[in-house]
């Protein structure tokens, strides 16, 4: 009886062995294979969706630097143009406080602030024989900011403080209204400018209603200039007068 128990264990057990050894069907290996596909795709899927957050948050980094950016050339921009309607109206006053052009195309003291300064707008030192301001027409031109000087046989001057100056200039001559005998008789006359110290300045020049000249004379250093002009009267006489214009006269630094 026990013989026959030990066989059948055997014979069970050796049943078991050769199933063990027995290749598996297909739907086991199918099974299987799906079961490792699906492992691996969940494990792709899973790496895709890390990747895709990576790339969202890169991408909304990228978006709040552009949108930080943005804000700043914004704010840039806005400043910039605050500047420019700040330098606008700098302009525009600038330009509204502009004088006019001088008609006769001579100097004008605002044509070079602090460079040259008008004798018609300073007062003589000296003498009572000037009138100005003026406008004169010598020539062809006509001159705004003048002033003239009575010329007659014993010279009559006028005298301006210079010092600080280098030359003075301007275009002299007779105003063309002059009516009286020794003007409409073209008698000469003699400008000469003299320093503080009686020294000379420049050149004489010699004047007459047709024949007007510009006048340029160094100042060097003088702290006075005086202006005589002196009425050359072919006849001798004493009696002569005429008024001698200064076209523009300006004192240059």
């Amino acid at each position: 009886m026990k013989r026959n128990e030990l066989a059948e264990e055997e014979n069970d057990t050796a049943e078991t062995a050769k199933s063990a050894k027995r290749p598996r069907t297909w739907p086991a290996k199918l099974l299987t294979l799906l079961t490792a596909v699906m492992t691996l795709a969940t494990a792709g899927l899973g790496v895709l969706a890390a990747e895709i957050n990576v790339q969202k948050n890169k991408a909304q980094a990228s978006a709040e630097a552009k949108g930080t950016d943005l804000s700043a050339v914004q704010s840039d921009n806005d400043r910039l143009k605050k500047q420019n309607n700040q330098l606008a109206a700098e302009n525009s006053s600038l330009l509204s406080s502009t004088p006019s052009p001088t008609p006769s195309g001579g100097p004008s003291s605002s044509e070079s602030p602090g460079m040259s300064k008008l004798l018609s707008e300073m007062t003589a030192l000296d003498t009572n024989s000037v009138n100005s301001p003026r406008a004169v027409s010598i020539g062809t031109e006509t001159y705004p900011n003048s002033f003239t000087l009575g010329c007659s046989s014993a010279g009559t001057s006028v005298t301006y403080a210079v010092a600080g100056y280098s030359s003075l200039k301007a275009r002299i001559g007779l105003d063309n209204n002059q009516t009286g005998t020794a003007a409409k008789s073209n008698y000469p006359s003699s400008i000469r400018v003299t320093a503080e110290n009686g020294q000379q300045l420049g050149n004489e020049v010699q004047i007459s209603l047709s024949k007007p000249a510009d006048l340029s004379v160094p100042l060097n250093n003088a702290v006075q200039a005086t202006i005589k002009c002196t009425l050359i009267d072919p006849r001798g006489g004493s009696s002569s007068y005429y008024q001698a214009a200064f076209g523009d006269a300006t004192i240059v630094k």
